[in-house]
């Protein structure tokens, strides 16, 4: 019996692996076969019909996909995490000149037409929390387009469970950014400078 093994042709965490005969450096040959014949709709190729529906994943995918193609890459976002009545958003764009939008204001299913509008072709600021993870994947999906370096999710501190699922959300895509705490809260400028730290290398600030 032949053995088949795996050979490594590069390192890192998307090593390209392909079989080989023997363990010499043959490739393993592997047999052509004609293209199976169009079928319509979800019919399987051998007749019968497929009765699985689509996953969540999938239609999460489908619809993410759709956004992908109907927005451009932004080259600035700032998320604030955070109550729109704390007025950071605000501020933050009075000082760097970048329009602002409120969740209080505009729902995720509603970004995607107000996002098509020219005053956000430079980048926006948004505020307010999201209500879970799903939120979160629905505007992922309408930034799928924008850099994830030219992007920043910005909290100061937890509010509950469902703020926690949506913090996990982003340490996972690495665009979490947490605000220091202030030594002196009394002193609005230490504050402001804890926020606008978070926001190097953005081309706001330079």
């Amino acid at each position: 019996m032949t053995h088949i093994f795996s050979k490594i042709f590069s390192s890192g965490p998307f090593s390209a692996v392909r079989p080989y005969l023997g363990g010499s450096d043959r490739p393993v040959e592997l047999e052509e076969r004609a293209p199976a014949e169009p079928t319509d709709g979800f019919e399987r190729s051998d007749g019968r019909e497929s009765t699985a529906p689509p996953t969540e994943d999938m239609r999460r995918e489908s619809a993410r996909s759709g956004m992908r193609v109907a927005l451009q890459a932004f080259p600035q976002v700032v998320h604030l995490l955070i109550d729109p009545g704390q007025d950071w958003g605000e501020k933050l764009s009075r000082e760097v000149g970048l329009p602002l939008i409120s969740l209080t204001n505009e729902k995720i299913d509603c970004l995607e037409t107000e996002l098509k509008k020219p005053e956000y072709a430079g980048g926006f600021i948004l505020e307010g929390h999201l209500a879970d993870s799903e939120a979160a994947e629905k505007l992922d999906g309408l930034l799928e387009n924008t850099d994830p370096s030219d992007r920043r999710v910005l909290s100061w501190e937890l509010v509950d469970d469902k703020h926690q699922e949506v913090l996990d959300h982003y340490i996972n895509q690495d665009l979490l950014w947490m605000v220091p705490e202030s030594s002196n809260p009394s002193c609005p400028d230490q504050a402001r400078n804890n926020m606008v730290s978070c926001l190097t290398g953005l081309p706001v600030l330079n």
